[in-house]
């Protein structure tokens, strides 16, 4: 469900920003959308995830739907900022177009949950940070077979993420 107001507003406007365009592409019919409002319900409360996504998006988007002038510029800088570290710190200005929904889930919320101790990293540390993120088991082919919405598997994954890029 879409709701009218400031944060449908601030998706639209975030999904044809320039970073990510460039980082990400343009996918098909409000894909970038609902990958920007699964970043921001995760990033806001992931405790709240119950393992049934289309409530839980419909829930966050129904509750923030009217976002204060300071939440909206918030939500645009923490975007901006991400995508800008993992645009030009990990991918040196390539489009990332070929990573997996779930793979890039959990970079976004990995790097997003550090972005102040990845401010002080240089390109080469978190590039390595990348590396060993990829090699986590939570990302591995036979975790992101089935059940990838599931409560456990979900959690787990941002959480390894958010570790691996706190180091």
């Amino acid at each position: 469900c879409i709701y009218n107001g400031d944060l449908n507003s601030l998706l639209k406007k975030l999904s044809k920003s320039d970073i990510v365009i460039k980082t990400i592409g343009e996918k098909s019919r409000f894909a970038n959308e609902e990958l920007l409002l699964r970043f921001f319900a995760f990033n806001d409360n992931l405790l709240a995830y119950s393992g049934k996504l289309s409530t839980y998006l419909n829930s966050y988007m129904h509750t923030n739907r009217n976002l204060g002038i300071l939440d909206f510029e918030l939500k645009e800088k923490l975007v901006i900022d991400t995508f800008s570290v993992i645009f030009n710190q990990i991918f040196e200005g390539k489009s990332i177009k070929g990573i997996g929904k779930t793979v890039l889930e959990g970079l976004l919320f990995g790097v997003s949950q550090n972005l102040e101790q990845l401010k002080k990293k240089s390109d080469e540390e978190i590039k390595i940070l990348y590396a060993n993120f990829l090699e986590l088991d939570e990302f591995s082919l036979v975790n992101l077979k089935e059940g990838l919405a599931q409560k456990d598997k979900l959690s787990s994954r941002l959480l390894a993420a958010k570790t691996i890029f706190s180091k």
